[in-house]
């Protein structure tokens, strides 16, 4: 992430940390790795909702402030 004065905060994945769900509700979210590629059919009104969690790194002397990110979120419909 990218915050005060150019300073850099990483941030990891693992598994686990997405899910999908077909509903749309947390609860019922099927969890998946997001660092890896994963394969989900919409619900029948073609809705589905994904979520996504992580871990921020900050080092001890990490400047104070807001970062921000872009998480990238390809989707493709098959026919």
């Amino acid at each position: 992430m990218i915050g005060p004065g150019g300073a850099l905060m990483p941030l990891s994945f693992r598994a686990g940390d997405a899910g999908y769900s077909q509903s749309q509700l947390i609860g019922s979210q099927v969890g998946f790795d997001p660092r890896q590629s994963f394969t989900a059919t919409l619900s029948n009104n073609g809705r589905g909702s994904v979520f996504v969690g992580g871990r921020a790194n900050p080092a001890t002397n990490q400047r104070a402030g807001a970062y921000t990110a872009t998480i990238t979120l390809t989707v493709t419909v098959l026919p």
